[in-house]
């Protein structure tokens, strides 16, 4: 009989187990990113979706931000969960308050999908600490776990950049949108690279292929590249960075190098 009862208690321990890391898994389902920023720079923040809860063809929400530090500049990059529906807007309705939403009949975000929505541009103005929230979940994403962003300023030199999205050996079936984070640099730049092998030894870059430079923290790669990548490759990235103003301009190349396939 104590037998049976342990083992029941020992049951019980481990539902209860599975049912806390269940909601840890699920504590953001879908958030705003959190950077750091300079006064009067521009940064971009992209909403995410971490292992959908359920399919996703339709959706709304809204981006609340404090206007006496960000001002939203009209410029917005489609992800690459938001690159499959028929119909994807971004809107600011009142200033401080922008609107997302989208709707498929296509090509839904499928169940324990993970990637970018999308991703808006700011200017910071006055430098301080802030809160962006999502609020006005709708549709398939009504009641979902959120995480909302947060911005902070710089005041230092770049010595760092860390790799954000798409996450490390990420399995990805759309063009991702590349993001990350640095830690610190007044005008900085940046430029993706991307190659077969681990290190990198040779590699394609948005700077020196596409003499494209990048002045925000994300980049999509575009449908035609994506496109013409095999099913099943693997590819290594980084991101390399340098703060124009500072003297003399040092290169800084990101801590990690990441992988990713093409389903």
């Amino acid at each position: 009989m104590r037998y049976q009862s342990f083992l029941s208690l020992c049951l019980l321990i481990l539902i209860i187990f599975a049912q806390y890391t269940g909601a840890l898994a699920q504590e953001c389902a879908i958030s705003l990113d959190s950077r750091q920023a300079q006064s009067s720079s521009s940064v971009t923040l992209c909403v995410t979706i971490d292992q959908a809860p359920n399919v996703v063809d339709a959706f709304g929400l809204d981006v609340i931000y404090d206007t006496g530090i960000l001002t939203y500049t009209g410029n917005w990059l489609e992800g690459d969960l938001g690159a499959g529906f028929q119909f994807l807007d971004v809107n600011e309705l009142v200033p401080g308050q922008i609107r997302i939403g989208g709707f498929t009949t296509e090509y839904p975000i499928g169940q324990q999908s993970a990637g970018t929505i999308s991703c808006l541009e700011f200017v910071v103005g006055e430098c301080g600490s802030t809160t962006l929230t999502l609020s006005n979940l709708v549709d398939d994403i009504s009641g979902w776990p959120k995480c909302d962003g947060q911005l902070s300023c710089l005041s230092h030199e770049l010595t760092n950049i860390h790799l954000q999205f798409p996450v490390n050996q990420a399995l990805l079936s759309q063009p991702p949108t590349f993001t990350w984070s640095a830690d610190g640099g007044t005008s900085n730049v940046f430029a993706v690279d991307i190659g077969g092998s681990p290190g990198l030894p040779k590699y394609w870059s948005t700077y020196e292929d596409l003499h494209q430079i990048i002045n925000n923290s994300a980049w999509t790669i575009p449908a035609p590249i994506w496109n013409s990548i095999p099913s099943g490759t693997e590819l290594f990235w980084r991101v390399r960075g340098v703060d124009l103003d500072a003297a003399p301009p040092d290169i800084i190349i990101s801590d990690e190098i990441w992988s990713f396939s093409k389903q």
